[in-house]
């Protein structure tokens, strides 16, 4: 090879276009949910100063919660790079879901609990932290379903499709501020707002169930999935046991 020549690999630019189109979506998840999360300012304020402290207040003890529960996804991200294969990545992505929701439950149940003790250590108004206790006892199963969802979206991460996580927050903020601000105006008041954090994060929590199934080993009807499991029906054991190598053997940047 002559000394002008440039070695095997991949140029620069291909570097930097696989970058941001695995990290914008990353960047973009993130910015989504702050968004929302300011969206949801917005309607509170129109109940008062008591109501919007204790959201305040309350958002960033849960996002102790939540952090706890993103480490699980960078785990999970780092192990399903390294590991490779649909079957690695289905067990590290269910030992992530059931770790984050353990302890976002058992977090989530203190708090719901314990919440006027935790916000009295922030504020010294009894109607702030009477409030914020209602919006801790009120998003327990918020806590949950988002740890969920986060932990998940470490194999999203780690296989390198992270537009599948822009993807379900951005479904989360379709639901969300519309049935905010409706269901605020409704006798539920406030806590109107709570249940919309519910119900979004519920949709979220299914759209990531169904992501992860189908990156995952889910078989769709009629496709390839079903033609490899009636291959291997035909030819017995042996073929199952091809079927099952060939899909360990497959890695998880080519899904």
């Amino acid at each position: 090879m002559r000394g002008d020549q440039v070695a095997d690999g991949p140029s620069t630019a291909a570097v930097v276009r696989r970058v941001l189109r695995i990290g914008l979506p990353v960047s973009g998840d993130f910015v989504l949910r702050m968004g929302m999360s300011a969206a949801l300012v917005g309607v509170v304020a129109g109940f008062g100063a008591g109501p919007l402290a204790a959201y305040g207040i309350g958002a960033k003890v849960m996002l102790l919660v939540t952090m706890s529960c993103y480490a699980f996804r960078q785990a999970t991200a780092i192990l399903t790079a390294r590991a490779g294969g649909r079957s690695a990545a289905r067990l590290l992505g269910r030992q992530s879901l059931l770790l984050a929701s353990t302890t976002a439950c058992g977090m989530g149940l203190l708090l719901a609990l314990g919440g006027r003790r935790v916000m009295r250590l922030f504020t010294a108004d009894p109607a702030v932290a009477e409030a914020g206790a209602v919006f801790f006892r009120c998003l327990l199963p918020y806590l949950v379903l988002l740890a969920g969802v986060v932990a998940l979206g470490g194999v999203f991460t780690g296989a390198g499709r992270t537009r599948a996580l822009f993807t379900v927050t951005a479904l989360g903020a379709c639901v969300q501020i519309p049935l905010a601000y409706g269901l605020s105006a409704t006798s539920l008041g406030v806590q109107g707002v709570w249940l919309a954090m519910i119900l979004a994060t519920g949709a979220q929590y299914g759209v990531t169930w169904v992501f992860f199934r189908r990156l995952t080993g889910g078989r769709a009807p009629g496709g390839d999935g079903d033609r490899a499991a009636g291959d291997a029906e035909g030819t017995g054991e042996a073929g199952e046991r091809r079927d099952a190598g060939a899909e360990d053997a497959v890695d998880v940047h080519k899904w």
